[in-house]
């Protein structure tokens, strides 16, 4: 998955590494690594600066040792439970409803939107570049 990356001033494109799996029955055969290495091969003839992602703890040696990648920090999740308003129950359940809910989103939260959508980096640490686990350079 391509993202803008913005590093200071510059922007760069980076991959994500997404959904990362092997079924049961093909797994020790070489296909997790061989399939990475792929995509290894896309991101760098497309010109992609880096790739990323976030493995589970199965994959993790994986992307560490037969891979390449480095783990640079662990990811700090945050969960907070969100309650929404009842209109957009209602609007999803009628449809014709939907439309002008969607527009009244838009409006609402359309003034909170960043002027800019490129996504700022986090691998940054005073002022100098880090490899995130799972950050690959040099496919």
């Amino acid at each position: 998955m391509p993202w803008p990356v913005r590093y200071g001033e510059h922007v760069e494109t980076a991959a994500q590494m997404v959904d990362v799996a092997t079924g049961t029955a093909h797994r020790g055969l070489g296909l997790f690594v061989r399939l990475a290495e792929m995509a290894a091969e896309v991101c760098e003839s497309a010109e992609v600066a880096f790739l990323f992602g976030f493995p589970n703890e199965a994959a993790y040696p994986i992307w560490l040792n037969r891979l390449g990648f480095r783990h640079s920090d662990d990811l700090v999740e945050y969960r907070m439970p969100i309650r929404t308003i009842w209109a957009e129950r209602v609007a999803r359940q009628v449809g014709a409803l939907l439309p002008l809910y969607e527009r009244h989103v838009e409006r609402v939260l359309g003034a909170h939107a960043p002027a800019d959508p490129v996504v700022g980096t986090s691998l940054v640490r005073d002022g100098r570049r880090l490899r995130c686990a799972a950050l690959r350079t040099d496919p």
